[in-house]
């Protein structure tokens, strides 16, 4: 079985144009961390994927093989709806930031 995670970090890198040693020091990681992540033999923890996918513009959903990368949870959202959702999931974020 493939390992969608893998797949799809190296394909966001590579329609970026992007050298692993880019996306790693931007992220916080090792370069020889980025590409285990892209070869499938070591995972992310939870802070670097959500690093990961603020980075790419991407859903963790997305990078972990839930969704399309154009289809969003909140794709049928507009306008106040999603500034709504984003502020409530900020509140949520800084209440419980450790």
């Amino acid at each position: 079985m493939h390992d969608e995670l893998a797949i799809r970090l190296r394909a966001l890198r590579k329609k970026q144009g992007a050298k692993q040693s880019f996306i790693a020091k931007s992220i916080g990681v090792k370069e020889a961390t980025l590409c285990a992540y892209e070869k499938g033999t070591r995972k992310p923890s939870f802070d670097v994927l959500l690093k990961l996918a603020k980075y790419y513009s991407v859903s963790i959903d997305y990078l972990v093989g839930n969704e399309y990368e154009n289809e969003s949870v909140f794709s049928h959202l507009h306008g106040w709806q999603r500034e709504f959702v984003t502020e409530v999931a900020n509140l949520l974020v800084n209440k419980f930031d450790c």
